[in-house]
């Protein structure tokens, strides 16, 4: 494989990756709506989260095996249902990657298709052959890199998703009780001049807030 086409091997799979992240974001503020506002939200949610970790799991899989995406990217029902249900369900915020999708992988997946198909012909062939020299010397073929990486990879990512997510909901929580503790302790100082409850409201909030930020940071492994 030439540099030029890593380069452009590496490209797609960031943006396969970035496309998983921006739907995980999605999906979390579409099931804290749901638990909080409206239940209609985590109809979308769901699939939108299921979507998050496939998307995740391929971008490593392309990375290593960089077959089929033209095949892939180039049906459109898929992902305009997808963009339809989150516009009418979701709300704006459930059509931001849908559109992410068109128009920074599809799109450039499209642009780039014949480089594409040559990078999957080349890698086609090194692979067979590989796998019939391992049928002639032990009598079995094996799976690829890639699909043991892609075996790997799908336990951690759907911890980590969960992680982040459930991150976010006890973080939520510890907001809620820490402002709850706030108005209380405002209240109480008006009336009896206690401050002490209105003090615990306010480190409780800036634990909560710092809770948070390091929570997602180390569940997105920045």
């Amino acid at each position: 494989m030439t540099k030029e086409h890593q380069n452009l091997v590496s490209t797609l799979s960031k943006r396969i990756r970035t496309n998983g992240i921006i739907w995980i974001v999605i999906s979390s503020v579409q099931i804290l709506l749901g638990m909080f506002w409206n239940w209609l939200f985590m109809i979308v949610a769901i699939p939108n989260l299921i979507l998050a970790i496939k998307d995740l799991n391929y971008s490593h899989t392309f990375l290593k095996n960089p077959v089929g995406i033209v095949a892939k990217v180039k049906p459109t029902v898929l992902p305009t249902i997808v963009l339809v249900y989150n516009a009418v369900v979701g709300g704006v915020v459930g059509a931001i990657g849908a559109i992410y999708y068109f128009s920074a992988i599809r799109a450039y997946v499209l642009e780039h298709e014949q480089e594409l198909l040559k990078i999957e012909s080349s890698h086609n062939s090194v692979f067979n052959k590989m796998v019939g020299f391992t049928k002639k010397l032990f009598g079995f073929g094996g799976k690829s890199d890639a699909e043991k990486d892609d075996h790997k990879t799908s336990k951690a990512v759907i911890f980590g998703i969960c992680g982040i997510v459930f991150a976010w909901l006890f973080a939520l929580v510890g907001h809620v009780l820490s402002i709850m503790s706030i108005v209380a302790g405002v209240k109480e100082k008006k009336e009896v001049g206690a401050v002490t409850g209105l003090a615990l409201g306010i480190v409780g909030e800036i634990f909560a807030i710092i809770s948070s930020v390091v929570g997602v940071i180390m569940n997105l492994g920045i």
